[in-house]
């Protein structure tokens, strides 16, 4: 708005300072988006684990199947088992086979705590992944609020300064004016409004 002053510099700057919001929410919201996604699916995760761990334990466990190594393993050990029991006369016995099945329970046994630290450290990289997601969006977060904080903060220290500007320009014109005798002020013989009743508004 124009004024015997001049334009006010917080009027000049308040078209800018408008836009940062929207030019920060560009940057910044996809960020906070993927982290509020990433934060949705961790808490039910983290809750399964606390208070459903047998049935978390055994729904790992529908999916094992013996490894390539177990069957391997296995067979290389069942025919060591074998010609060790044939070579002491025992073969096909009852400790044979006990030894045997014994055996196999180990070896399976072993197989399989090994798909459950597998299968666990796969799911451990993709919580702190989400973790981290989160992480990020709650940084972004915090960095969009600081920055429209204090966007409105320069907003409103700008505008009373300019605000304090035009009052210290108005006294000093209203002291000049004062100080300047009749002849400034303007008198019925000049005719017409004088310049300080156009100023002050009279």
């Amino acid at each position: 708005m124009m004024s015997w002053f001049g334009t006010n510099p917080a009027e000049k700057a308040q078209p800018y300072f408008n836009q940062i919001p929207q030019v920060a929410q560009q940057a910044y919201n996809p960020y906070i988006q993927q982290g509020q996604q990433a934060e949705q699916g961790l808490p039910n995760y983290y809750q399964e684990l606390t208070h459903n761990p047998m049935d978390y334990y055994n729904r790992i466990l529908e999916g094992y199947k013996p490894s390539k190594g177990y069957d391997l393993q296995s067979q290389q050990m069942m025919r060591a088992a074998e010609g060790a029991a044939a070579s002491g006369g025992f073969l096909g016995t009852p400790a044979d086979q006990a030894d045997r099945a014994a055996l196999i329970q180990s070896l399976l046994g072993n197989d399989m705590q090994q798909y459950i630290q597998n299968i666990r450290g796969i799911q451990g990289e993709g919580a702190q992944g989400l973790q981290a997601y989160g992480n990020r969006g709650y940084g972004a977060t915090q960095n969009l609020a600081n920055l429209e904080t204090n966007n409105l903060a320069s907003q409103g220290t700008l505008a009373y300064q300019g605000q304090a500007n035009k009052n210290n320009q108005l006294q000093q014109l209203i002291s000049a004016l004062l100080g300047g005798g009749a002849d400034i002020l303007g008198s019925p013989a000049g005719g017409g409004a004088s310049l300080g009743s156009k100023l002050l508004g009279y």
